[in-house]
């Protein structure tokens, strides 16, 4: 995959074979769960966290990996087969991949490099 800056401040990504395609999808998935129910345990039981909180999260997080892989799938079918994170979208991009981060870190341990 060659990535690279835009005239306009953005990312462009271009992905050179199938596998990157299915990495870059791949960011849907790994982010998928219930990081909203697991943030939980660190607020107090005063929050209202499931009550207010939870909800707006689960709702947002799903929304924010659902636009990574429409944005995805149509740079796939695209004539040039660009990705383009511009500074619109780059809150929508950020908050996906940090959900996967989250989950890929719990799941294999990878912030501890003892």
């Amino acid at each position: 995959m060659t990535i690279g800056p835009t005239l306009s401040g953005g990312l462009k990504m271009v992905p050179d074979e199938d596998q990157d395609w299915a990495v870059l999808l791949g960011i849907a998935d790994d982010g998928e769960g219930d990081l909203a129910k697991r943030l939980a345990g660190l607020m107090d039981e005063d929050s209202m966290w499931d009550e207010v909180v939870r909800p707006e999260l689960e709702e947002e997080f799903e929304d924010q990996r659902m636009q990574v892989v429409k944005m995805v799938r149509k740079a796939r079918k695209s004539p040039d087969g660009e990705v383009v994170i511009e500074k619109e979208t780059a809150e929508i991009w950020y908050g996906a991949l940090n959900q996967a981060r989250i989950a890929l870190n719990e799941e294999y341990d990878l912030g501890s490099w003892e």
